[in-house]
């Protein structure tokens, strides 16, 4: 995500680089297209370091459990996805459906959650061309289970026993269910749905139906 993310960042920099050379060679009275190039990437930049900023801040502990409209998250991920400008496509229709209901949890885990199943998915994808990442939703049994799903290789049935340790190749999924535990959350791998890899986040639905999604 690293490298994706400083090429990003990158490409403002120089516009702006460039653009601010151009304006010095310029003749009082010439046009402000300039200017508002520097406008729209100080802007672009300004956003992408607010992603970043939101995508690595550290999950507290302190924070208590409260409602989720699933619909903030979602979105969340769906930005930086567009930020990391990949191949593949993210299919985020199914998880921002109206009707959804609210559920209990702690946001900025369930964003740490989604964003790192989002870079196992991207990472899984790499090399194949067009390739779509599902994200849906569905209520279920006084809970809603969020899907994403890829249409990579799958996972190594050796790698299965080991997914949600700390020593995992770096997937960060032992940490990503921790997270979600705290507030009765479940983080889960669905080997047979799909050819590709299917991880399912479940999370109790708030008791109160006053916030939706």
């Amino acid at each position: 995500m690293a490298r994706w993310l400083v090429h990003d960042l990158r490409n403002p920099v120089q516009a702006l680089t460039l653009t601010a050379h151009v304006m010095d060679e310029m003749p009082a009275g010439s046009p402000l297209a300039p200017r508002e190039m520097i406008a729209q990437q100080s802007a672009h930049l300004a956003r992408s370091l607010e992603l970043l900023d939101r995508a690595f801040r550290p999950a507290s502990s302190e924070l208590e459990s409260g409602p989720i409209a699933l619909r903030g998250p979602v979105e969340f991920v769906a930005a930086l996805h567009r930020l990391l400008k990949t191949s593949a496509r993210l299919d985020v229709t199914g998880a921002l459906r109206p009707g959804l209901p609210a559920v209990l949890g702690r946001e900025a885990d369930l964003e740490h959650a989604l964003l790192n199943l989002l870079i196992n998915a991207l990472d899984a994808s790499a090399g194949r061309g067009e390739t779509t990442i599902t994200l849906s939703a569905a209520p279920a049994g006084g809970r809603v289970a969020l899907s994403i799903l890829d249409d990579g290789p799958g996972v190594a049935e050796e790698m299965r026993e080991r997914l949600f340790q700390p020593s995992s190749g770096g997937l960060g999924l032992g940490v990503a269910r921790t997270l979600l535990q705290r507030s009765g959350g479940t983080l889960e791998y669905l080997p047979e749905v799909g050819p590709g890899a299917c991880f399912v986040v479940s999370l109790p639905v708030w008791p109160t139906t006053a916030r939706r999604g």
